[in-house]
């Protein structure tokens, strides 16, 4: 019994390793692999339940057949990608997930946002529409060949803790792909106006959640933050700049209407670097 478990924990890991090197979230990959849902997943990766047959036959079948290396899934053995890209265009299930252009980067309608295009209308019939508003990429950022990037509303998340430990999972407003972009674990319809005119509500940002929270904020770069005041949480998207005061902070606006405001660094709940912006110009 102890071995079989041992077994299942082995190939859990390697199927967390195998979503990691592909650049995405196990909700992504979930929907990738046309999964309704995205629990399958999750209870494989922590190990509650083996992959079954249709799930191996899904991941054959998959869009990421093509460079991945199933030998590598199954026994360990060899590398976990045979190539970066593959040789021909994906054909499997990258037609309903991310429409026929590849190239280009897509949103995935979601069903319950009304703002969105109905029946065969869809941000690929106006793709010049979308556009990747600003990088903020680091010296050390790099580009990779593909990420599916799940965002989510601010407006329908109970706070950043909750979102960066994946209790949002089935929440996603749209599922973007892309290659213009560095890494992200995903983006964020803003609200608010302290960063105009540079974001504006209703914008897109893409961040990468910064774990060490007191030794690796890089000062006068733009985060997403989540911070403490008498117990109630506050989420804005802010400059950080270093205080005078020890152990303090600067929370600087864009917007020169919305005055700096210095906290400790102990309020901060979680933090989130800000890697890319995105702004809708149209939606028809």
């Amino acid at each position: 019994m102890q071995k079989k478990e041992h077994k299942n924990t082995e190939i859990s890991e390697r199927i967390s390793k195998l979503i990691e090197a592909l650049g995405i979230k196990p909700n992504a990959f979930a929907l990738a692999l046309g999964y309704n849902r995205s629990q399958t997943i999750y209870d494989i990766v922590k190990g509650k339940s083996a992959p079954s047959f249709d799930f191996f036959n899904k991941l054959a079948m998959s869009e990421y057949s093509e460079i991945l290396n199933m030998d590598w899934v199954l026994t360990g053995r060899g590398e976990i990608l045979l190539s970066k890209t593959p040789e021909k265009p994906y054909k499997e299930n990258v037609g309903k997930f991310v429409g026929e252009n590849v190239g280009f980067p897509k949103l995935r309608k979601s069903h319950t946002n009304p703002e969105y295009p109905t029946g065969e209308e869809s941000f690929e019939k106006n793709v010049a529409d979308v556009v990747v508003d600003k990088v903020f990429k680091l010296r050390t950022d790099r580009l990779i060949d593909r990420q599916q990037i799940p965002i989510y509303d601010m407006e329908a998340v109970a706070g950043l803790v909750p979102l960066f430990a994946d209790q949002y999972s089935q929440s996603i407003v749209e599922v973007m792909e892309t290659t213009l972009i560095p890494k992200c674990d995903g983006g964020l319809r803003i609200v608010g106006d302290s960063m105009y005119p540079l974001l504006k509500s209703g914008d897109i940002v893409f961040y990468k959640q910064v774990h060490d929270i007191m030794h690796s904020i890089i000062w006068g770069e733009m985060y997403l933050i989540s911070f403490d005041i008498d117990g109630d949480e506050y989420v804005s998207v802010k400059y950080l700049q270093k205080s005078d005061i020890p152990d303090h902070i600067v929370l600087v606006s864009y917007n020169e209407h919305h005055k700096p405001m210095e906290i400790h660094i102990n309020r901060i709940r979680a933090l989130a670097f800000i890697k890319a912006s995105l702004r809708l110009n149209s939606l028809k």
